[in-house]
């Protein structure tokens, strides 16, 4: 008989035993998969994003130097009518832009009399610059003025060279002529050339008491915002049956004299 408490036996096992150094496999297996989905989704999350904030800037960078260019334009055209440069070539980059001379705006100066029933009429049209890029987003020269429209609206960047003071109104109008074109994705040169200037009215007394400026353009409610700002002045926007086109019509009242000029300038695009 042998000496000493009964031996301990090994319990038998009829399946695998999960012990500490499972439980701490599946927690490492567990925290691996939640941070590989969280390092997925942060990366998801700032690619979207990050590429969002570049394609704004992008774009908002694309327009800012397409009205630069159009500053320069406006300098430019402004040598020939103003101060009496023959021409004056200005070079704009197409890059995801297109440049038209497709449409039209239409502008009519009326001067009465009432008293006598003496009138004096202009009306002339003329082929504005459009500048057209991402989102819709379109730069406009257009009888002497740089105007930038959007889908929700615009505003005139730089106004005409006509001044409508509290006692009189001066129409300088600046009529570009040019053939129907259209460029994209390369860099063109736009040249403008003097063609003629005329002094058609020249008032200096309060012989006229009523003055109407009238423009027809696709561009109507943003001229209306423009124009209505300088004193005496009552615009109203009015749709043209059957046209893309609206109409602003604005009186300008208590001015003691007119005048009317009118620069015709034709403008050639080549790349």
């Amino acid at each position: 008989m042998r000496e000493g408490g009964p031996r301990r036996g090994r319990v038998p096992t009829n399946g695998p035993t999960t012990g500490v150094s499972g439980h701490r496999a599946i927690s490492d297996v567990v925290g691996y998969v939640l941070v590989v989905s969280l390092v997925i989704s942060v990366v998801g999350v700032v690619s979207v994003a990050g590429f969002s904030s570049l394609e704004d800037a992008r774009y908002a960078e694309q327009a800012a130097n397409a009205e630069r260019a159009f500053d320069v334009l406006a300098d430019n055209v402004g040598d020939v009518y103003a101060d009496g440069a023959p021409s004056r070539g200005t070079e704009i980059s197409l890059s995801d832009a297109s440049l038209r001379t497709t449409g039209s705006v239409t502008v009519n100066v009326t001067a009465r009399d009432t008293s006598t029933g003496d009138n004096f009429t202009l009306e002339k049209t003329a082929q504005p610059i459009v500048w057209r890029g991402e989102r819709d987003t379109e730069l406009v020269y257009t009888l002497g003025a740089t105007l930038r429209a959007e889908s929700d609206g615009g505003v005139v960047i730089e106004g005409t060279p006509s001044r409508y003071d509290t006692d009189r109104a001066v129409f300088r109008v600046v009529q570009t002529r040019a053939p129907p074109t259209q460029f994209g994705g390369t860099t063109v040169r736009v040249r403008a050339v003097h063609a003629s200037s005329n002094v058609l009215l020249s008032e200096p007394t309060d012989r006229y008491d009523e003055i109407w400026l009238n423009v027809t353009t696709p561009r109507a409610a943003i001229w209306a915002q423009h124009l209505e700002r300088y004193p005496n002045t009552v615009c109203s926007v009015g749709v043209v049956p059957g046209e893309s086109t609206e109409t602003v019509s604005c009186e300008f009242t208590d001015r003691d004299a007119v005048h009317v000029t009118l620069t015709r300038i034709d403008v050639e695009i080549e790349n």
